[in-house]
C-alpha cells in the first residue's frame, strides 16, 4: 500500500538540531566550569604558598619591607580568589541554565519521536487491516464465482 509519511518531519529535524545545539552549549558550559574550578584551585594553592612564605618570613629574620610585600601579595591573591570564585558561581549558574535548556530540547524532540512512532504504528495497523480486507474481498469474490458457476 502507501508508505508512511510523517507530516512533521521538518519540525522533527529542527528539534533534533536544537537538541544537538543544546548539547554543544552544555558541553561548553561544563568545560567552562571545569576551567573555572581549575583556576580557582590554582589560585588558592598560590594563596597557601604565600601564607606559608609569610609565616616562614615572620619566624626567621626578615625585613619589614619583605613582610609588607608578602601581605600585599596575599591581599592581591585573595582578591583574585574572590574574583575566580565569582566566575565559578557564574559558570555553575550557566551550566544549570544549559542543563535546563538541554532537558527541554530533549523533551521536545522525544515528544515528536513518540508521535512519529504512534502515527507509524497506526499507519501500519491501517495498512494491515486494508490488506486483510482486500484479501477477504478477494476470497469472497472467488467463493461467489464458484457458487455462481455451480
Amino acid at each position: 500500500m502507501s508508505t508512511f509519511q510523517f507530516t512533521l518531519e521538518s519540525i522533527l529535524t529542527l528539534r533534533s538540531r536544537e537538541e544537538e545545539a543544546a548539547q554543544e552549549h552544555h558541553i561548553r558550559a561544563v568545560q567552562f566550569k571545569s576551567r573555572a574550578e581549575t583556576a580557582l584551585r590554582d589560585a588558592r594553592a598560590e594563596l597557601e604558598a604565600y601564607h606559608h612564605s609569610l609565616a616562614t618570613a615572620r619566624e626567621g629574620v626578615s625585613f619589614r619591607h619583605d613582610q609588607l610585600l608578602f601581605l600585599n601579595a596575599l591581599q592581591y591573591q585573595q582578591a583574585a580568589c574572590q574574583h575566580l570564585a565569582g566566575k565559578l558561581q557564574a559558570a555553575e549558574r550557566e551550566l544549570e541554565s544549559r542543563r535546563t535548556d538541554l532537558l527541554a530540547a530533549h523533551h521536545k524532540h522525544e515528544v515528536l519521536l513518540r508521535l512519529k512512532r504512534t502515527q507509524q504504528e497506526a499507519h501500519q495497523l491501517a495498512t494491515q487491516r486494508a490488506e486483510e480486507s482486500a484479501l477477504a474481498d478477494l476470497i469472497n469474490a472467488r467463493h461467489a464465482l464458484r457458487l455462481n458457476s455451480v
